[in-house]
C-alpha cells in the first residue's frame, strides 16, 4: 500500500543519490540538474497527489467522522498512494506538471503525439473505473472484496489497462499529432 509506494519513492531517490555521489567529481552540475528534475518530476508530484487523492477520497466516501479509526486512514492513504501513482505519475512523465498543458489535453482534448493520447486515455480510464469500481464497495454483501478500497483500486487498474489500450489504437489509428482533427475528418 502506502508503505511500498515510499518505499519505491526512497528508493528511487536513494539510486539517483548514489549515482550523484559517484560523479561528484567530474559531473556536479550535471547531477544536481539530475535531482532537481527526479523530485521536480516525480516525487513532488507523486506526494501532492497522494494527499489530493485521500481528499477527494474521503470527499466523496471516506469516513471522515470515525477519525480513531486508524485502519480507515491507512487504507485511503494506501488508496491514495495507488491512485497518484496511476494517475499523477501518468500525467507528470507523459503531459508534464504545467497547468497550460494539463488543461490543453485534458480540458480542450488537444493531445498533441501519441503519447498524449496514451496518457489521456489511460488517465479518463482509470479515474471512471475507480469510479466504477466504489458501486458495489457500500451493497450490504460481506464479501473480502468489498472492502475499502479494494473494489476501487481493482476498478482503477482495469480501467487504466482498458484506457491505456484504446488510447494505444487511438494513437496508431490517428497517428497521435493532431488526432481531433484527424477524428472528426472520419
Amino acid at each position: 500500500g502506502a508503505s511500498a509506494a515510499c518505499v519505491v519513492a526512497s528508493r528511487v531517490l536513494e539510486v539517483a543519490l548514489s549515482n550523484c555521489a559517484r560523479d561528484v567529481g567530474r559531473r556536479r552540475a550535471s547531477c544536481a540538474r539530475a535531482m532537481r528534475a527526479v523530485v521536480s518530476r516525480v516525487i513532488a508530484p507523486w506526494c501532492a497527489g497522494v494527499v489530493a487523492c485521500v481528499l477527494v477520497a474521503f470527499a466523496f466516501a471516506g469516513s471522515v467522522l470515525r477519525v480513531d479509526d486508524a485502519t480507515t486512514w491507512a487504507r485511503s492513504a494506501a488508496f491514495g498512494a495507488y491512485a497518484s501513482a496511476v494517475v499523477g505519475l501518468t500525467v507528470a512523465m507523459d503531459i508534464g506538471c504545467d497547468r497550460a498543458s494539463i488543461e490543453r489535453v485534458f480540458v480542450r482534448g488537444d493531445a498533441r503525439g501519441a503519447r498524449e493520447v496514451v496518457a489521456r486515455s489511460s488517465v479518463i480510464g482509470g479515474v471512471a473505473g475507480a469510479w466504477v469500481g466504489a458501486v458495489p464497495a457500500p451493497l450490504d454483501w460481506n464479501r473480502p472484496w468489498q472492502a475499502w478500497p479494494v473494489s476501487c483500486v481493482r476498478g482503477m487498474s482495469a480501467g487504466f489497462a482498458c484506457g491505456a489500450l484504446m488510447g494505444v489504437v487511438r494513437a496508431t489509428r490517428f497517428g497521435g499529432a493532431g488526432t481531433r482533427e484527424k477524428m472528426r475528418a472520419t
